[in-house]
């Protein structure tokens, strides 16, 4: 199933006894998609990768340059979305996973001020009806351009 990619995160989820997966939050419409990295510096440049459609499975919006169609009254490139087939990413790494919106409960959100490093975002903390799952936002990333991504597709069911 195709769906339109609102945004993009870069998490390195907590574990207690065990290391830390780093993953991109893909955002779309419908859910939220989970992709597998290697690394949190891997996940940054997989979340990059997914707001212009450069992900398994992504269909990149088309420029002008590209055979984009200027006759139509459709929405400025800047504005459309590329879409994804959320079973094609899903397919291409076992450790992916999905969170559709309907099983979000809350979703909280707290900016973790300036670390060792300076330069870390915050963590994120999802509830659903059957799981909590614990984030740290990946370094190097905006905290405000993080909470509206979450917040243009959860709306009040998040918290800061």
């Amino acid at each position: 199933m195709s769906e339109e990619i609102v945004g993009s995160i870069a998490v390195n989820e907590f574990h207690r006894f065990r290391r830390n997966s780093a993953y991109a939050l893909v955002l779309t419409d419908g859910r939220m998609l989970a992709v597998k990295a290697s690394s949190p510096k891997d996940a940054l440049l997989l979340a990059v990768a997914a707001r212009i459609g450069k992900v398994p499975g992504a269909t990149p919006v088309p420029t002008e340059a590209q055979g984009g169609d200027e006759e139509t009254n459709e929405t400025p490139d800047k504005e459309r979305r590329p879409t994804i087939d959320t079973e094609v990413l899903l397919s291409a790494d076992a450790d992916n996973f999905e969170l559709p919106y309907e099983e979000v409960f809350q979703v909280e959100m707290k900016r973790s001020g300036f670390g060792a490093s300076g330069r870390r975002a915050g963590k994120m903390e999802i509830l659903t009806y059957t799981a909590k799952r614990q984030f740290d936002l990946v370094a190097d990333q905006m905290y405000d351009e993080c909470v509206g991504v979450v917040r243009k597709v959860l709306g009040n069911r998040l918290l800061e």
